[in-house]
């Protein structure tokens, strides 16, 4: 978190390793910052994507940044299974069967309310095939 003086709170939460994000993940992120309009994603100096979400100075409250908090960890949950390629080491989750959040309670308290802002969650459709170069020239493969 940082104070931006005139502007407000800014909050932000990394979201992966400083790596190359491949083409169809930033698209998705791209695309996120459309369908989200209240959370967005960046890229650091180093290359490392992070949520990030801005909270005016007018309407800066302790329900306002607990709303913000959750709101990040709804996109993230969301896009999780999507861009798992770039932010877990080595493109594979670890095994979270049993694990507890650590703040079940504001969870509780802000999810609803923050997922009503957002639209309804759709997966990325899969990726189109894309015909070889041959079966280009020779006219095959549709």
């Amino acid at each position: 978190m940082a104070w931006i003086s005139g502007v407000g709170l800014s909050v932000w939460a990394y979201y992966g390793p400083p790596a190359e994000v491949p083409k169809r993940i930033y698209r998705r992120m791209l695309r996120a910052n459309f369908d989200y309009p209240f959370v967005k994603f960046a890229l650091t100096d180093d290359d490392r994507p992070m949520l990030m979400t801005e909270l005016p100075t007018t309407e800066l409250d302790r329900d306002a940044l607990a709303l913000a908090l959750v709101r990040l960890v709804v996109v993230a949950d969301r896009l999780l299974d999507e861009t798992v390629v770039a932010v877990a080491e080595r493109g594979v989750l670890p095994d979270w069967f049993g694990h507890e959040p650590r703040n079940v309670a504001l969870l509780a308290a802000h999810r609803a309310e923050a997922e009503a802002t957002m639209p309804e969650w759709q997966p990325m459709p899969p990726a189109r095939r894309r015909r070889s170069l041959l079966a280009r020239l020779l006219g095959t493969g549709r």
